[in-house]
């Protein structure tokens, strides 16, 4: 174990608001080959053309409606050698989505079982910059903003580092990001405005052509997005889920869906795309009179 590691061990506590926990619903792939970042330059909201080694790119894989099939965030170790960081679940689905794209690419894509933990709040130990990340020996550290970074072990059995927090307390962070996930349920049901990935930087409208380009491109310079993400909180009975319809009292249509959950001490945190003003109308889910609450 990394000397890094013995450190998180002594002085990370199990707390609201920081440790780590093992992320079992993740999952890296591999893309090995000349040609894996032309083929992720065409495949993903990401510009891989001006990325260098050492960079960490979030992007999306979209349909050819523009709707997001998974989101990722990618470490390039070199040209040939790209790590893709995925929803284990959602990954399986792409990968089969990808299939005859890579029939004319020179480069493959494989799933790895290496783990993913995520770190929260460890203060002086964040280890790298943003956009960036560090390699030391077998262990990579990605950093997402000041106080929350992830850890990909790779090819490590043993001697893993003891989980502090829950993987609920990570979600939530996530949530409290504004960092939507596609999951299962959700997989080519939003548009990146929907998640906002036009305004973090997960779309890049100033790159080439890819898969979804033409609607995204349209919707950003011509249209205006109907949903945005809002952060909300539930502390009803309805198991919220991803992809759980909302509706406000006056309409029979939904007017929004639950996009990520996490449940921390009896409460659903919850990540949502709505309309304009959403929550002030008073959402909640089918058949449920508990409404939705704003942080």
């Amino acid at each position: 174990m990394s000397d890094q590691l013995r450190s998180m061990g002594q002085i990370m506590t199990t707390t609201e608001s920081s440790g780590l926990c093992r992320l079992t619903s993740e999952v890296l792939l591999k893309l090995e080959g000349i040609d894996a970042k032309n083929f992720l330059q065409g495949q993903t909201t990401a510009n891989f053309e001006a990325a260098l080694s050492g960079d960490v790119l979030a992007g999306a894989f979209c349909d050819v409606k523009g709707r997001v099939l998974a989101d990722f965030l990618a470490a390039i170790v070199s040209d040939a050698l790209i790590l893709l960081r995925l929803d284990k679940a959602v990954s399986e689905q792409l990968q089969n989505h990808l299939k005859p794209y890579l029939m004319f690419s020179k480069s493959t894509l494989t799933p790895t079982e290496d783990a993913v933990f995520g770190v929260i709040d460890m203060g002086s130990l964040a280890p790298t910059a943003l956009n960036q990340f560090s390699h030391q020996g077998d262990v990579i550290t990605v950093q997402l903003d000041p106080t929350h970074f992830e850890l990909w072990f790779l090819g490590i059995s043993s001697e893993l580092p003891g989980e502090t927090i829950t993987p609920d307390h990570w979600r939530r962070a996530s949530i409290l990001r504004g960092d939507a996930r596609v999951e299962l349920d959700t997989v080519g049901k939003y548009l990146p405005q929907d998640l906002n990935y036009d305004l973090n930087g997960r779309v890049n409208f100033k790159k080439g052509c890819y898969t979804g380009q033409e609607i995204i491109a349209r919707l950003h310079y011509r249209g205006t997005p109907k949903r945005r993400l809002v952060i909300a909180h539930y502390g009803g009975a309805y198991p919220m889920q991803a992809g759980t319809s909302l509706y406000t009292s006056e309409r029979s249509q939904a007017v929004g869906s639950v996009v990520n959950v996490a449940m921390v001490n009896q409460q659903q945190w919850l990540l949502l795309e709505c309309i304009e003003n959403g929550l002030s109308l008073g959402l909640s889910a089918q058949g449920d009179d508990t409404l939705l609450a704003a942080l």
